[in-house]
């Protein structure tokens, strides 16, 4: 058989790419952090980081504290092997219309509940970047989702409620489409919606191509930034006379409801960005190898790392730099700190390291209480307030809203900046001690019967041979009540002779 060649990596050839799990974990941490090294988020330190065996994470040679790496991503409080990450990553990206999670559960061996976590994680960073406004020609299209359309004058109203619409937007080989969420008289496609969905994606001046639906009449006012082409499908026609169709973004649709349809059956609206993120990040994304390094940096939601160098820019995104911490580097530990420049610190040539002043900590929420989902991590709220995406769908981020930092922003950290020299700190802090209660309990015994007559230890020896593993509470309290009563038996028998 003569083999195929294709630009895109095979499964053999992603296998043996991460044949271990250290491999796959080095791999994704270098998307995670500015210069593609591990750097500790307490003290900046990126030259003494050793590999912590017996976790998921790293220890810092300098101020002792464990890192872990996947704080602040979607990988945060994910046990599972990295490379099997990698492996449903890859079968997203891979598969034109998606892959059921079945189907991964039966490739990975995990259950299926295990699999819709990831896979909702890699979905949520597939739709976390800021959102590039379109221009030029645009193709604007609507459609509604879930369910069938047969019967639409005769269905009931948990069919009505089912149902929402999806917007669609089309320009030079990239879509977007996100559900829109009904208004406050229950109103999910009004011209308000359109309006403010418009607006925040495409530029002025733009060409916007529709069908003839009442809710785009408001672009042929005299007021309107934008110019108008209506295409009539009533008439067969799907190209109008100035040569405008939407015939792109209506074979996008397509695609979609092959998703839904064919691959999914079904997805709920509460669900169904994440969903459609996922098809918008695959057609707009055709090569893999770049696609699964686009989507691992647009893991990270809080970077705990930056350099300050690129004015705050980490993964093609910018981030504030009121929010870190700078961190001089060993060139300027002689010099005084009032005596540096911003634009010292532009032209450095070591790297200058800005660290997030609250480290990204997930945890759960006490008493925090859904009837669908249970306890739910305290991570999904907080994604969803940084992407402004509520349950249901709103979209991206807004592109008119991004984070423009100059030299002032530099100048200003320099006031709050701290030296390499006095963060190291290695002599004076040690490593902490997560005291483990059964072992304690063992320790105790030892440490007991160590001290005890010959004669009692044989004993206490006959009585409980596999004393010295027993980690039951009670078992114990029991062997030290035994001991007592042998060293009081003991010591009455010495007395008396």
């Amino acid at each position: 058989m003569e083999e195929v060649k294709s630009k895109t990596p095979t499964v053999q050839e992603l296998m043996k790419r991460f044949n271990t799990d250290k491999k796959a974990l080095e791999f994704i941490i270098s998307h995670f952090y500015p210069c593609g090294k591990m750097v500790c988020p307490h003290c900046g330190c990126s030259e003494f980081i050793y590999d912590n065996k017996r976790l998921l994470a790293y220890n810092c040679g300098h101020c002792k504290e464990v890192i872990t790496p996947f704080n602040g991503t979607v990988f945060t409080n994910m046990h599972s092997y990295c490379r099997e990450w990698l492996y449903v990553l890859y079968s997203m990206l891979s598969s034109r219309k998606s892959v059921p999670n079945h189907q991964l559960s039966r490739e990975t061996g995990h259950c299926n509940h295990s699999i819709t976590r990831l896979r909702r994680r890699l979905q949520l960073a597939m739709s976390n970047y800021d959102l590039e406004p379109f221009s030029g020609s645009i193709q604007i299209d609507e459609m509604v989702s879930s369910g069938s359309n047969h019967g639409r004058y005769n269905r009931s109203e948990e069919q009505k409620q089912s149902k929402y619409p999806v917007i669609g937007i089309y320009s030079n080989h990239r879509v977007y489409s996100y559900p829109i969420i009904p208004d406050e008289n229950g109103k999910c496609l009004s011209s308000k919606a359109l309006k403010a969905c418009i607006e925040r994606t495409c530029k002025p001046g733009s060409v916007i191509t529709t069908d003839e639906f009442r809710g785009y009449n408001f672009l042929d006012k005299e007021d309107s930034v934008y110019h108008h082409e209506k295409v009539c499908h009533n008439d067969y026609k799907y190209v109008n006379e100035n040569g405008y169709t939407t015939n792109a973004i209506e074979g996008y649709w397509s695609i979609i409801k092959k998703v839904y349809y064919s691959t999914h059956s079904h997805f709920s609206k509460d669900w169904a960005h994440l969903y459609l993120a996922e098809a918008d990040f695959r057609y707009n994304h055709r090569d893999i190898d770049e696609a699964i390094d686009i989507a691992l940096k647009q893991c990270v939601l809080f970077p705990q790392v930056i350099d300050i160098r690129n004015m705050g820019r980490f993964a093609n995104r910018t981030y504030d730099l009121k929010k870190y911490k700078m961190i001089l580097p060993k060139c300027f530990d002689d010099t005084n700190i009032e005596d540096i420049t911003a634009l010292d610190i532009v032209t450095c040539d070591e790297p200058v390291y800005g660290i997030l002043r609250e480290p990204y900590q997930s945890r759960r929420k006490k008493g925090y209480r859904n009837e669908k989902q249970g306890c739910r991590n305290e991570i999904y709220t907080n994604q969803w307030k940084e992407l402004g995406m509520v349950k249901g769908g709103s979209g991206y981020k807004d592109y008119r809203a991004r984070i423009t930092n100059t030299l002032n922003d530099v100048a200003d950290m320099l006031k709050d900046a701290t030296k390499h020299k006095e963060v190291n700190t290695f002599t004076k802090v040690a490593y902490k001690h997560h005291s483990n209660p059964a072992y304690e309990r063992t320790y105790r015994i030892k440490k007991k019967y160590e001290v005890m007559p010959p004669i009692v230890q044989f004993q206490i020896k006959q009585e409980y041979p596999h004393m010295f593993r027993v980690s039951n509470k009670g078992k114990t309290r029991e062997i030290h009540n035994r001991m007592n009563q042998l060293l009081k038996i003991y010591n009455d028998y010495i007395t008396i002779t």
